[in-house]
């Protein structure tokens, strides 16, 4: 049995046009694209930055998903809490 709103990420995967992986930046991008348009004419010292704030970016999301996931537990402790009285 597939856990629900499997079916629509499978939907929207199959929308999404096939993507390779930069050599350059590591970023991913259409096919259909001849070069990357993320780092393509930017010069070794510009793509350094990129990479770094990219990485910065995913370091930032993984903090907010722990805030986050943190948060949904006190709550739902709190809520225990609650209904016990």
């Amino acid at each position: 049995m597939k856990g629900i709103g499997m079916g629509a990420f499978g939907a929207f995967r199959r929308r999404q046009k096939p993507t390779k992986k930069c050599k350059l930046c590591g970023l991913r991008y259409t096919v259909d694209k001849e070069e990357c348009p993320h780092c393509s004419g930017l010069s070794d010292s510009e793509v350094k930055r990129l990479k770094s704030r990219f990485t910065l970016e995913q370091i930032a999301n993984s903090r907010l998903g722990i805030k986050m996931l943190l948060a949904a537990i006190v709550l739902f402790m709190f809520l225990i809490l609650l209904t016990a009285m």
